[in-house]
């Protein structure tokens, strides 16, 4: 019922489309209603991937790619809009599908109509806010079938962004906002118990309430010329950030673990370090094989490079000491909580506090005293754990 749902839109949609201005991203077409208006951004520059306004039909600076600008302008001057929108949409279909952008490796396209209609559905309804009631169900029932519901649907969700911008969703902060749950949410489905289906959908929950609080979830930006690689995005980028979401797991089940230790949960904590790793030791070493290729250098302590050294280095470093017997149970899940601190500041810190290097598409601003507040919880979890372990065994290997 719930897949009839998400379909229905679509068999209603039909043919129907009405240029728009839509935010983000070049956008000459969507089936959103409102219609034209002057803000309207669908008119292809000349000479680039940008898009132009409809009051820009009056600056005589700026080249439109249509030929037909003095029939445009007639229209536009005297708002017959349903006209113009047809107009619009007669220029428009030449360029469907072709590219406007290629480098060596990768080509970047117009939309085409199908794509548009997928994408005009994707702005129609609230997703985002959707998943977030599926994954709330889920976290209050431990329920596995709601929990697997919740999942097909966040598929649903990726795969239609993959559809529409022709890349996988991780260009850019807002994106692997969406990713990064659903990486968790997956690797939850392998351990059925309840109380791990919870886990799974309080991040979810947790993540995608943050991405529908502080982003704008329908944004659907243009390719950064830096990423305009759909080869290096999926073999460099899907791999670091699917190791967040490995990571950020780990970092709850160390918590949980904390407070009701067990066996169970310790081998599970060790699973998702060693999945971790697994991704983010070649996902960082790939990367240096991109950066050689884009910018000439394997390595240059970049911060973004640099802090997901001291990621590998730490949960390296906690893992070898586990097993080595240097540490127990308690060092383990403290390791683990400050390895999920690091890779925070990896993911989030990097782009929105530090602001510097070559990784500038993912750079944003805004919830730096949220995440002070989170450390120092973080730093009292730590030191609360460390000071009850000293009381109680004083003569064992924390």
């Amino acid at each position: 019922m719930f897949l009839i749902y998400l379909l229905l839109p679509l068999v209603l949609l039909g043919n129907s489309l009405t240029p728009i201005l839509i935010e983000g991203r070049i956008r000459p077409l969507s089936a959103e209603p409102g219609g034209l208006n002057e803000k309207s951004k669908v008119i292809p520059d000349r000479y680039s991937s940008n898009w132009h306004a409809l009051k820009d039909l009056e600056n005589p600076d700026v080249e439109i790619l249509y030929e037909n600008r003095s029939e445009l302008e007639s229209l536009y001057e005297q708002s017959r809009f349903e006209e113009l929108s047809d107009k619009l949409l007669e220029n428009y279909l030449p360029l469907a599908g072709t590219p406007y952008m290629e480098s060596p490796g990768s080509t970047v396209s117009y939309p085409t109509l199908n794509q548009l209609k997928v994408e005009s559905v994707y702005l129609t309804y609230p997703w985002i806010f959707g998943l977030i009631a599926l994954y709330g169900l889920s976290l209050l029932t431990g329920n596995l079938g709601l929990f697997i519901v919740a999942i097909l649907a966040h598929t649903l969700l990726l795969a239609t962004r993959i559809y529409i911008l022709d890349r996988p969703p991780v260009a850019n902060m807002m994106e692997t906002m969406i990713y990064v749950p659903w990486i968790s949410s997956v690797a939850c489905l392998f351990y059925s118990h309840k109380a791990v289906i919870r886990l799974g959908s309080l991040l979810a929950c947790a993540l995608l309430s943050l991405l529908e609080w502080h982003f704008n979830p329908h944004s659907l930006d243009n390719l950064q010329a830096v990423l305009n690689s759909n080869f290096w995005l999926t073999i460099h980028v899907l791999m670091i950030v699917a190791s967040y979401g490995i990571f950020i797991l780990g970092g709850l089940i160390a918590h949980w673990n904390l407070l009701k230790p067990s066996a169970d949960k310790e081998n599970l904590l060790l699973k998702c370090l060693y999945i971790g790793l697994a991704l983010l030791i070649p996902g960082t070493l790939l990367g240096g094989v991109w950066a050689a290729e884009s910018w000439g250098r394997f390595w240059d302590w970049d911060p973004k490079e640099a802090w997901a050294f001291i990621s590998i280095a730490i949960y390296v470093s906690v893992v070898h000491a586990y097993r080595m017997g240097k540490i127990g149970s308690l060092g383990l899940n403290i390791g683990a909580i400050i390895g999920f601190n690091a890779i925070t500041f990896t993911w989030y810190g990097v782009n929105y506090i530090l602001g510097t290097g070559l990784h500038s598409y993912g750079f944003g601003n805004g919830g730096q005293i949220y995440y002070y507040l989170f450390l120092i919880f973080e730093v009292l979890v730590i030191s609360i754990a460390l000071v009850l372990h000293s009381l109680k065994n004083k003569n064992k290997v924390c």
